[in-house]
């Protein structure tokens, strides 16, 4: 909301700060999909203005989503092995529990 209103008032770099601000909090907290979210528009306003800012939100921004991307294919992985273990469990011909 605050990042909204330094947009709206022309100041692009108190924006970018919130949004960067944000992005940090939800990383730290795990929220890694959100982190990005919030890393997007911040490069967007950061873009042209300050090169070594913007790469640093955008290695931040890197960082968070292979974070995210690896807890999803940790989630699935799990999930496969959840599978196989339960159709190991009950195997033909043979009757459950």
């Amino acid at each position: 909301m605050l990042a909204r209103h330094w947009r709206e008032a022309g100041d692009l770099e108190r924006a970018a700060t919130c949004l960067i601000d944000a992005g940090d909090q939800a990383n730290h907290g795990w929220e890694r999909a959100r982190a990005v979210a919030l890393y997007d528009p911040a490069l967007e306003l950061l873009a042209g203005r300050d090169p070594r800012r913007w790469r640093r939100v955008n290695l931040k921004r890197a960082v968070a989503l292979q974070a995210w991307a690896h807890s999803v294919l940790d989630v699935g992985h799990l999930r496969v092995d959840r599978m196989d273990e339960a159709a190991g469990a009950v195997r033909p011909g043979s009757r459950p529990g």
